[in-house]
């Protein structure tokens, strides 16, 4: 038997190279988005945040500015507009969140929120006070001069807490 390529043979025992699996008696280069260690007979996915090329020994991780959400990556994602990329996943920044793979704007006011809906703030800014409906709520500017502020359910108003 001779030695088939990205493979070393022992008497009739065949091992393949990494990045190689076992198929039959040769060696089949692992698809892009997974790796292989040497002597391997499967290949392995690559988890969320890394990628491969084909034939690949080990995964990379996703450079700065890119993300991967899935296992089995052959590439990275530009990170999307108003988020930030950090160890191959991203998070929306401050009064964005996450719509799918983009990051949308929250309502005038939010600091976080889970949609864009007056009501859907889950943190308010500096400048607004929350008032809570639940796990969400909506928030209320302070008013002039006023730049930390809490809300007043008896009164309906704000109460200033730090004047400018």
């Amino acid at each position: 038997m001779s030695c088939p390529a990205n493979a070393t043979c022992n008497g009739v025992s065949l091992a393949c190279k990494a990045g190689y699996y076992k198929n039959a008696n040769s060696c089949s280069a692992c698809p892009a988005g997974s790796y292989s260690n040497a002597g391997a007979t499967s290949c392995s996915s690559c988890p969320a945040g890394s990628y491969s090329n084909t034939g690949a020994s080990a995964c990379s991780k996703c450079p700065a500015g890119t993300y991967s959400n899935i296992n089995g990556a052959s590439s990275c994602t530009t990170c999307p507009a108003n988020a930030t990329c950090e160890n191959g996943s991203f998070s929306c920044n401050s009064g964005f969140y996450q719509n799918g793979n983009s990051c949308l704007a929250c309502y005038v006011n939010c600091k976080t929120c889970i949609g864009s809906g007056v009501m859907q703030c889950t943190s308010c800014i500096d400048s607004a006070a929350f008032i809570s409906v639940g796990s969400t709520g909506m928030c209320r500017p302070c008013g002039n001069g006023c730049n930390k502020c809490t809300y007043d359910r008896f009164s309906d108003t704000t109460i200033c807490n730090n004047r400018m």
